[in-house]
């Protein structure tokens, strides 16, 4: 399953502690953040 998040980051240890959080979540297998559009799919 693919899942989209709209996750404004606006500082780099805002990005980093989103990623932490997101990436232990069971089941996330990979991660990508698109800057323009503010998404973490």
């Amino acid at each position: 399953m693919k899942m989209v998040l709209k996750v404004p980051m606006v500082c780099k240890k805002c990005k980093s502690c989103v990623l932490t959080i997101v990436s232990k979540v069971k089941g996330v297998k990979s991660m990508a953040y698109d800057e323009e559009k503010s998404t973490l799919t």
